[in-house]
């Protein structure tokens, strides 16, 4: 078994002198010492603490582990040197006291080379992560059908509604389905639909060119009665006579 095989992994609460001379003794005794510092009402925070749990259970790891909160860190010797702004933050620490920040804390493979090799140069050398894979184009969940096709399909499942009657069944063949253009020239399908559209024009510009018949007048502009009126009404005032 190793020398640091049992790296300890340190967790400050307080801050007080107890835990900041703990943590100078890791940083001191090297080769490195990694912080992590968040708060518990960060959803990130709490999102990158299984990775930082994992982390600390790397087989041969020879790094240092030190964790604690924001409001901790502040109260450190460390905030001086390298204030931190967001959460969670990794920094990496060397017997030195020189603080470099991690560029990818959630890279597990860069993450792991550092704490095995206790260098947090090893992070630049490490594998990039596999990127996701694309996905796969997926089929064609419905395959297109034609309006003849389903009148055919429908006809067939067509069962008598109420028992012992019978269904009569619509001798007018099924209408064809439209074609429908997808890309092309739309002029090219303009003058298609006009020309399709030209005989109902014409019939209605034919229909409102034709002359109306207008009802007769008589001289005052009233509307001429017909004969048959006319009579009718030389009848009622006989008779009232």
């Amino acid at each position: 078994m190793s020398r640091r095989s049992k790296t300890p992994h340190l967790r400050l609460k307080s801050g007080d002198a107890a835990e900041i001379n703990q943590m100078s003794e890791l940083i001191q005794r090297g080769p490195l010492t990694v912080i992590l510092v968040f708060t518990t009402t960060c959803p990130h925070c709490h999102s990158y603490m299984p990775i930082w749990k994992q982390l600390c259970k790397t087989p041969g790891r020879q790094a240092n582990m030190v964790s604690m909160e924001a409001a901790t860190y502040d109260r450190t010797p460390l905030a001086e040197k390298k204030p931190v702004s967001g959460v969670p933050t990794v920094l990496f620490v060397d017997t030195e006291g020189k603080i470099t920040e991690a560029d990818e804390p959630r890279n597990r493979e860069a993450m792991t080379a550092v704490l095995r090799s206790g260098s947090a140069a090893a992070a630049a050398s490490a594998p990039a992560p596999a990127p996701a894979p694309a996905p796969t184009p997926t089929e064609d969940m419905f395959e297109p059908i034609s309006a003849t096709a389903a009148a055919s399909e429908t006809e067939q499942r067509l069962d008598a509604v109420v028992p012992g009657t019978e269904v009569i069944k619509n001798p007018l063949p099924a209408m064809p389905a439209m074609p429908v253009q997808s890309g092309g020239n739309p002029w090219a399908a303009f003058l298609q639909a006009a020309t399709t559209a030209a005989p109902a024009a014409l019939l209605l510009g034919a229909y409102s060119a034709l002359p109306r018949r207008r009802r007769p007048t008589t001289s005052s502009g009233l509307p001429r009665l017909s004969t048959a009126r006319r009579n009718r009404r030389r009848r009622r005032r006989t008779s009232k006579k």
